[in-house]
């Protein structure tokens, strides 16, 4: 499918749209909310050069002014058709991901884009998997200085600079699973989605910078993980387990130099495993790591029997060094759908810039794309 970029301000068709919001527990500072719906759906969002891109069907790029909201196009660029995707990589300005899909299995390349003339040279095959085995993959990650391609059990170190292949590691991961990536290395674990690698225990698997083999950093009971994220020190990672009562989620931290535990906190306001198979996405940012929940009922974490349809949905706060979670802001009807299975973020829906928290959604819809708003929280 060709792929568009779009760069929507507040100034797009709908005009803003103020939001109702709960106040800061303990403080006076109430965060200022607006929605805008989109001139056309977008599917993803990120920051580019200052600017906040969402990219969605077609082959326009647009971008805007986080101080003026003026949009302007950039240039029009379609990846090659014939059953071949283009992806560039954040964090790898030279390396790009090629994507051959076939009748029956998909290839995995790279280009390395010479600096000087920009004319790509294609790699070689690097892992072919099943039709459906790619999107259940766990994708590309960069970090460190290296891109990190899981294809179950394969889990692939490739050179940031030049995509050339480095080592080769086999970790039983699962279907979905949760990876990321940073100056430490590469931490990977299973999804909830595909958590029947855990065998009733989870483990949390490292690769050290450097490093010929996988380590594990962390074994605990449970049935998957909900999200993974990296934040300073800290690799934080939010374990489901069930008991007679009911799912229950415990977010747990790890240092990771010493590799220590540093924390092991219930989850009580986060999304429950209704939401299993998204991996939702947590956003890091100086206030936090970020994220949708529903806000009721309160102080117990949602299931798959208690989610509350048509609870309010909420911007929670989770400090990385304890683990504590906080609400930040309500949402209205009219930002966010009300629905169990509509709001956690995924991956690519969100981005933080500005000391603002930008997401996608779309209140009228099920799907998690396209999407047809755009919101803003400042922090």
């Amino acid at each position: 499918m060709a792929v568009a970029l779009l760069i929507v301000g507040l100034g797009s068709a709908g005009g803003p749209l103020s939001v109702a919001l709960a106040q800061r527990a303990g403080t006076d500072n109430v965060p200022a909310v607006s929605s805008v719906a989109l001139s056309q759906p977008a599917e993803s969002m990120a920051v580019a050069d200052n600017h906040l891109v969402l990219g969605g069907e077609g082959c326009t790029t647009i971008d805007v002014s986080p101080v003026s909201l003026a949009q302007r196009a950039v240039h029009a660029s379609c990846p090659p058709g014939g059953g071949v995707s283009i992806e560039s990589l954040a964090g790898a300005p030279y390396v790009r991901l090629r994507i051959t899909w076939g009748p029956v299995s998909d290839a995995i390349q790279t280009e390395h884009i010479d600096p000087v003339t920009g004319r790509p040279t294609v790699g070689p095959v690097l892992i072919t998997l099943p039709n459906w085995g790619w999107i259940h993959s766990g994708g590309v990650v960069v970090g460190g200085g290296s891109i990190w391609i899981y294809g179950g059990p394969q889990l692939l170190e490739l050179s940031a600079r030049s995509g050339a292949l480095e080592h080769r590691f086999v970790v039983r991961a699962g279907t979905d699973p949760l990876l990321v990536a940073g100056p430490t290395g590469a931490w990977i674990t299973p999804g909830v989605f595909g958590g029947s690698e855990c065998n009733s225990t989870c483990r949390l698997y490292h690769v050290a910078p450097g490093a010929s083999q996988v380590s594990v950093a962390m074994s605990t009971p449970g049935l998957g993980d909900e999200w993974l994220t990296l934040s300073g020190h800290t690799v934080v990672v939010d374990v489901v387990s069930i008991t007679s009562v009911g799912y229950i989620q415990k977010l747990k931290g790890l240092d990771v130099v010493s590799g220590r535990t540093v924390f092991d906190t219930t989850a009580y306001m986060l999304p429950g495993p209704t939401f299993a198979g998204y991996g939702y996405l947590v956003v890091g940012s100086s206030d936090g790591l970020l994220t949708l929940s529903e806000l009721r009922p309160r102080g117990r974490t949602p299931t798959t029997v208690s989610c509350a349809n048509g609870a309010p949905v909420g911007v929670v706060r989770i400090n990385p060094t304890t683990g504590a979670q906080s609400e930040v802001a309500v949402l209205a009807k009219r930002a966010v759908k009300r629905d169990c299975s509509t709001v956690p973020l995924i991956g690519g829906q969100a981005v933080v810039y500005d000391d603002a928290l930008y997401f996608l959604s779309d209140p009228t819809s099920q799907a998690h794309f396209p999407l047809s708003r755009l919101v803003r929280v400042r922090l």
